[in-house]
């Protein structure tokens, strides 16, 4: 096994396990992470054989603020070829294969 330790960070995965994503196909973990300086997610790829497990960071997804409304993410979900993520201020669509953004939706207030 495997372990990635972000220090001064938390995240709702601690206290809430709906707010971690596991997706098999890609193997690609999907993690809410909030520090001092920053909030978004990390996008994991853990690299697994019959030995042994690896972690690696492939991408943090942030979204930009709106007004006083939470960049925090909140949760994430694979829909097609999109990772969306939720936040207080949008939804937002990565590609899957390339974790770039593809397009987001503004949450009304």
């Amino acid at each position: 096994l495997d372990t990635l330790v972000v220090d001064d960070a938390s995240s709702e995965v601690e206290w809430d396990a709906r707010a971690f994503l596991w997706w098999e196909p890609k193997q690609l973990a999907v993690v809410p992470i909030s520090d001092w300086n920053s909030s978004g997610a990390l996008a994991l790829r853990v690299k697994t054989d019959t030995k042994s497990a690896e972690i690696e960071q492939v991408a943090r997804i942030t979204h930009e603020t709106r007004g006083f409304r939470s960049r925090e993410i909140l949760r994430s979900i694979v829909i097609r070829d999109d990772l969306w993520t939720l936040s207080g201020s949008y939804l937002q669509a990565n590609d899957l294969d390339t974790l770039d953004r593809r397009a987001w939706l503004d949450i009304p207030s």
